[in-house]
């Protein structure tokens, strides 16, 4: 009997954060990084390319706003723990954009924040925790930041 299996898993995107993450509990930071690119490339691609176009806009259309928010967020960090700050700040700053008035902008600025302080910029990092709205969810947690600082 012959069985049919779907390899097109291995290139969706949740895959590869879960590869990441497994590559992380080895100590293997710089794979997880090259898997999380990858998959940034493929959430975050808006132009169709010739070969595999429809490849790319299934996989996208198949991935969550919080999907995406943690494939951005798990890059950023592992880009952060290899002190590839640079890059970490620029894929922040297109996030935010990005995820501007939606369910994972809070999330989104709390890692902000959280970069910041790894970057030394204390201030910055006040800042962006002061700016939360006392009606948001996350208010609290944002005091407790605060407060951590």
């Amino acid at each position: 009997m012959v069985v049919s299996l779907d390899f097109k898993v291995k290139e969706s995107p949740l895959y590869s954060l879960v590869e990441a993450v497994i590559f992380e509990k080895e100590m293997k930071v710089d794979e997880a990084i090259i898997v999380l690119q990858k998959a940034y490339e493929t959430i975050t691609s808006k132009k169709k390319k010739k070969k595999g176009a429809q490849l790319d806009l299934d996989m996208r259309l198949k991935v969550t706003l919080e999907d995406r928010a943690s494939i951005m967020l798990k890059l950023i960090e592992y880009l952060s723990i290899q002190k590839r700050f640079k890059e970490a700040k620029q894929i922040m700053s297109d996030s935010i954009t990005e995820f501007k008035e939606t369910s994972q902008e809070i999330r989104l600025l709390i890692a902000n924040a959280e970069l910041s302080v790894s970057f030394g910029e204390i201030k910055q990092a006040i800042n962006i925790l002061k700016n939360i709205d006392k009606t948001s969810s996350i208010w609290v947690e944002s005091q407790k930041r605060l407060a951590h600082m």
